[in-house]
């Protein structure tokens, strides 16, 4: 059962919500004020879509709003996620970036989480250096039969690193790694009591809370289009299973106000079958 929960939340979530702050995916100072948009499906026929706005405010540094909504299967039912973000970031392109990020994630009838982030970015002719720590609050409800639903409450704190290369021509190279650690013993969940004290969805949707992730990526510009590969690991903070994301997706850039990204992916978990998923994204400059 639990696998199942594992592999179904986090074909969602982490490849949508989790973390698409816009500048992670523009170039060096990008022109004034951009929109993208973001749709993808995966396991069940979930369904994610996402929009982020970026405003060019004084002195060029840049305000982002967002905001996205998620369709989850659980055992008994389907249920909707919803996220929203709030982020400063300062200029982009400049030897040192800095931000502040809010994020809100989840349905408060069932788990949520409020979390602060604090992006910080080294660049050189060649290299891209990125560092993010980040405190995160989770709350979710417990019940018990003629009683009602109590509220629970713990945080976590995490980090996260990028290092990019682009020296060669046409080539651009990176790995990524996050560590988390929680106040509250995730692993508890993983035991057949927990059905009884926690609903169907807060079972499934805390199965998404990672324990660490890393990746790697490569890439190659073609002038018109782009070509990218990556691969990624998480391994769930609840039970400690392994999911392995492999992904390749194709950047079109019709013009400097336009570009389309189609990206298709294999996920794997111990133990499960595996599964497909396809995002589709748009950013348009104005």
């Amino acid at each position: 059962m639990h696998r199942f929960l594992l592999f179904s939340l986090l074909g969602v979530i982490p490849l949508s919500v989790s973390a698409t702050n816009l500048y992670e995916f523009l170039d060096p100072a990008p022109p004034d004020n951009s929109l993208w948009l973001e749709y993808s499906s995966g396991l069940e026929d979930s369904k994610n879509i996402y929009g982020e706005l970026d405003l060019a405010v004084a002195s060029n540094h840049h305000l982002l709003l967002g905001a996205g909504r998620s369709d989850v299967k659980t055992f008994t039912r389907r249920t909707d996620l919803y996220s929203l973000m709030l982020a400063y970031h300062s200029s982009y392109g400049e030897p040192f970036e800095f931000g502040l990020a809010y994020d809100y994630w989840g349905n408060t009838a069932e788990l949520w989480t409020n979390s602060l982030s604090l992006p910080l970015r080294w660049n050189t002719r060649d290299w891209s250096i990125m560092l993010q720590p980040q405190f995160m609050n989770i709350r979710l409800y417990s019940q018990r039969i003629n009683q009602p639903r109590r509220l629970h409450s713990s945080n976590s704190r995490s980090l996260s690193g990028n290092i990019s290369y682009y020296g060669f021509a046409r080539w651009r190279l990176g790995i990524s790694a996050s560590r988390y650690d929680y106040e509250a013993d995730l692993s508890r969940l993983d035991n057949p009591l927990a059905r009884y004290l926690f609903s169907d969805v807060t079972l499934v949707l805390s199965y998404g809370f990672p324990d660490s992730r890393l990746a790697a990526h490569i890439a190659y510009n073609f002038d018109d289009w782009g070509l990218g590969i990556q691969q990624e690991q998480t391994i769930s903070a609840v039970d400690a299973s392994r999911l392995d994301i492999t992904s390749v997706n194709v950047n079109l850039y019709f013009n400097d106000q336009f570009s389309l990204l189609i990206e298709g992916g294999h996920i794997g978990i111990e133990n499960s079958d595996p599964y497909n998923y396809l995002k589709l994204g748009s950013q348009i400059f104005f």
